[in-house]
C-alpha cells in the first residue's frame, strides 16, 4: 500500500514532533510535580492564582501576600495586565492552570524556532535539530522548576513575534506584540530594542510600511515603559514610588536616575557585568557569564543585532542591587533563551547542513552537560531524572485533605508553600502576617520557615499554641491549622 506522504519529505516533521513530545513531557512533568509536592511558593504562583481568583470574581485585584504585611494593588507590584486574559484558564483548570499554560508555551517556541529556522531556507532535519540548543538550557529549566512568571511567557513568545516581523505578517506581529507587552512592564523595554534590532538588521527583506510600523511601536514601547513605571506604578503604590524600581543603582532618583548614574560612570557601569556594587569581584555574575557563553550566548558575537537585542535583560540583571538577579537562579535568566535560539539560526544558515549538524550537536551537548553538572545537580526542584525528585518529606494526601477544609472565603495567614493551593478568598497573608485572619496554617518545623529564622518561627508556633485567641483545628503529622476563638 503507497503511503500518503514520504519519509523522505515528511520525516523532520515527525522528529520534531518527537522532540516537542520530550519537551513537554519533561518540563510539564518537572512543574506540575512541583507543584502537586508543595513546592510552589506564595511568591509566585501563590501571588498569581490568588490574583486571578479575585478577578474570577469580578474583583480589583490587591496583593495581599508580601511580607511587610501591606496590602497593594496588584498592578503596583507588577504591571502585568495579562492575568486578566489567563483568568478563564484558571477557572476551567484551577490552581495549576498557569503551569499548564507556562509548560504550552515551551511548546509554542520551539514550533516557531523551527518555523523561523525554514524561513530562512535552512534544511527540514537542520531545523528540527537546532531547537535542542535551547531546549536543553539551564535557564529554561530554571525557570520552569520555580513556579509561574509572566516573563517566561513574554520570552517564549519572542520567536512567534520574529517570524510574524519577517513574514510581515502585521496582524500576527500586533498579536504577540500586544501579548508581550501585557506580560511585565519590563517587557515594553525589551520590546523596543527587540523591534530596532529587527527594523535595521532586516530592513532590506521588509517594505517600507512595515519598518515604519516597526519604528512607531518601538517608540510607543518606550512611552509605555516609562509611563508604566514612573507614573501609573507610584501612583498606585500606598509608598508612592515603584518597588520593582528602587532595586537598581541609582534608583533614590527615580528612572533618570539609574540612567545618569551609569551615563556619569560608564567605565563603573560595565564593570558591574563582573563585579557587585561595592566593587567587588561576583562569583554568582560570573558563573552566569560562563554559562551563558557555553550555553550558545557565544554566538551572539556573529551578529551584533543580538548584543543590541539583550541591552535592557543584562542590564536589568547586572544593574540590580539585589544579588539574587545576578546568577543563574530561578526565571532571572529565561529572556537569553528565545535570543541563543535565533542566534544559532542566524548563525548556521549559510552552513554546509554536515557541519552545521555537527555545530548542533556539539553545542546542544556542551550546553546539556554545563546544565547539568552546574544546575540540575544542585537543585533538586529541577533534577527530573533523579530518584529523590519524586519523593516528597510530607504525606501529601494528608497535608491536601487538611487545608481542603478550610471555608472557602474565609481570610488566611499560611507558611509559603500552602499559598498556591489556598487561594479561593479575598485575602491571603504570608505568615508572620496575621492581620485579621480566622485561620493560620502552618507546617510543624519541618520546612521552609521563610521569611522568618528557623528558632524564631519555631517560638511563634509555641506562642501560638498558649494564645486564648487561638485554637488548634486541625492537625496532622506534619501540619496543623490554627482557628480563632470568637470572644
Amino acid at each position: 500500500m503507497k503511503l500518503p506522504f514520504s519519509i523522505k519529505n515528511y520525516g523532520h516533521l515527525v522528529l520534531l514532533m518527537v522532540i516537542l513530545s520530550a519537551a513537554v513531557g519533561v518540563y510539564g512533568y518537572v512543574s506540575l510535580t512541583n507543584h502537586y509536592l508543595f513546592r510552589t511558593y506564595a511568591l509566585d504562583l501563590g501571588m498569581f492564582n490568588h490574583t486571578l481568583f479575585q478577578i474570577s470574581q469580578l474583583q480589583i485585584p490587591q496583593f495581599t501576600l508580601g511580607i511587610d504585611g501591606l496590602v497593594v494593588p496588584y498592578l503596583a507590584d507588577h504591571f502585568s495586565p495579562i492575568v486578566f486574559l489567563l483568568t478563564p484558564f484558571y477557572v476551567v483548570l484551577g490552581d495549576s492552570a498557569l503551569l499548564w499554560i507556562q509548560v504550552s508555551s515551551i511548546a509554542l517556541f520551539t514550533v516557531y524556532l523551527y518555523k523561523t529556522a525554514r524561513h530562512f531556507g535552512i534544511n527540514g532535519y537542520i531545523s528540527t535539530l537546532l531547537t535542542l540548543l535551547p531546549l536543553v538550557c539551564w535557564a529554561l529549566l530554571a525557570s520552569l522548576s520555580f513556579d509561574f512568571h509572566t516573563n517566561v511567557l513574554a520570552a517564549m513568545m519572542v520567536l512567534p513575534m520574529i517570524y510574524s516581523i519577517l513574514r510581515q505578517n502585521i496582524l500576527g506581529f500586533l498579536l504577540w506584540f500586544t501579548l508581550i507587552l501585557l506580560c511585565k512592564e519590563n517587557m515594553s523595554l525589551w520590546l523596543v530594542f527587540l523591534l530596532t534590532g529587527m527594523c535595521f538588521a532586516f530592513k532590506s527583506d521588509l517594505n517600507k510600511r512595515f519598518v515604519r510600523l516597526l519604528l512607531w511601536l518601538s517608540l510607543f514601547s518606550l512611552i509605555y515603559f516609562i509611563t508604566v513605571t514612573t507614573w501609573i506604578m507610584p501612583s498606585l503604590h500606598p509608598s508612592g514610588t515603584n518597588i520593582q524600581l528602587n532595586k537598581y543603582v541609582g534608583a533614590d532618583g527615580g528612572l533618570s536616575g539609574v540612567i545618569i548614574h551609569c551615563l556619569s560612570d560608564p567605565l563603573a557601569a560595565l564593570q558591574l557585568v563582573y563585579r557587585s556594587p561595592d566593587g567587588e569581584l561576583s562569583a554568582d555574575k560570573i558563573n552566569f557569564l560562563i554559562l551563558l557563553l557555553g550555553s550558545g550566548g557565544l554566538l551572539w558575537f556573529s551578529h551584533s543585532v543580538l548584543l543590541w537585542m539583550m541591552i535592557p535583560i543584562l542590564a536589568q540583571k547586572f544593574l540590580s542591587l539585589n544579588g539574587g538577579f545576578w546568577g543563574i537562579e530561578a526565571q532571572y535568566s529565561i529572556e537569553i533563551v528565545p535570543i541563543i535560539g535565533f542566534g544559532l539560526i542566524l548563525f548556521i544558515r549559510h552552513f554546509h547542513w554536515k557541519l552545521a549538524l555537527v555545530f548542533i550537536l556539539l553545542s546542544s551537548t556542551l550546553s546539556a552537560i554545563l546544565s547539568e553538572n552546574v544546575y540540575i545537580r544542585k537543585h533538586p526542584n529541577a533534577a527530573f531524572y533523579m530518584p529523590r525528585f519524586a519523593r516528597s518529606p510530607y504525606k501529601i494526601n494528608d497535608l491536601n485533605a487538611m487545608l481542603e477544609k478550610i471555608p472557602e472565603g474565609e481570610t488566611v495567614s499560611t507558611v509559603s508553600i500552602f499559598a498556591p493551593k489556598l487561594e479561593k478568598r479575598m485575602t491571603l497573608y504570608h505568615y508572620p502576617i496575621v492581620e485579621d485572619a480566622n485561620y493560620i496554617a502552618l507546617l510543624k518545623g519541618n520546612g521552609s520557615t521563610y521569611p522568618m529564622k528557623t528558632a524564631k518561627y519555631e517560638q511563634a508556633l509555641q506562642n501560638l499554641h498558649s494564645d486564648s485567641t487561638w485554637l488548634v483545628w486541625q492537625n496532622c503529622e506534619e501540619a496543623l491549622i490554627f482557628k480563632r476563638q470568637q470572644p
